[in-house]
Order: structure tokens, then sequence, then C-alpha cells
């Protein structure tokens, strides 16, 4: 693994971060922490395995670790709610669209769909990245 590998793997990185995270701070401070990682551990890296498969790894994995490390939020009462929802909705981005409805599905559904339709990833390595 040298420097160019990693950079070239940055691009789908930070699209796998925003999409994880819905934020591009966070999502910039969670490739910050994917690359950190993969310095500390790059002995664990084999030569003859893919290494975007093995950052996207790390990537998910600290992801699901910081979301652990949350508190549980209090459920909401879609009642008191009521007053605070807009009228009508007015004309949007079809991309904030997208990335919307992207944002609704579950994380994992949303990590399948990057991974595979976006990274062009096999389902077998999304699969290993996801496990």
């Amino acid at each position: 693994m040298n420097r160019t590998q990693v950079v070239e793997q940055l691009p789908g990185l930070r699209r796998y971060a925003r999409v994880l995270t819905g934020d591009a701070w966070a999502a910039d401070d969670l490739v910050q922490d994917t690359l950190e990682r993969a310095c500390s551990k790059w002995l664990l890296w084999r030569t003859d395995s893919d290494l975007r498969a093995w950052l996207f790894t790390l990537m998910h994995n600290l992801y699901l670790n910081q979301r652990r490390a949350l508190p549980a939020l209090a459920p909401l009462d879609i009642e008191d709610l009521q007053d605070q929802l807009p009228g009508t909705p007015g004309p949007s981005d079809d991309a904030l669209d997208l990335e919307r409805c992207l944002l609704r599905l579950p994380a994992d559904q949303r990590a399948v769909l990057l991974l595979v339709a976006m990274e062009d990833m096999s389902y077998e390595d999304t699969a290993r990245i996801l496990d």
C-alpha cells in the first residue's frame, strides 16, 4: 500500500462517508478517522487483498462504533410536531430530493445501494464490508 493507492480511494470514501453520516463535516471526520486507522493498522493489510474493500470495511466499522457510542435519542411524539411542519413544500432540486430519499433509507440499505451502485463494488465485497 502506498500513498497514491490510498489517495485514489478518497473520492469513494468521501461519498460513502457522506451517505453514512448525512453531513459533510461528519463525513470528512469519518474519512480522516479511517485514514488514521489505516495508517495504524497497515501491517494487518495483506498485499494480495483489495485495498479499497479494506478501507471501506475500516470506515464502516468506525461508523458503527461511533453510532454505538452515541446516547439513545428520546422518542418524539408526532402530535407535538404538527405545528412545526411546513405547509406546501416548495420547488426543490432533484439532487436534494434524491439525497433526502437516500437519507430515509435505513443505514444498512443506504450502504448497500451506495457501495454497489455508486462504487461498483461486487455483492461479495459489499457483504464483506458490511459484515
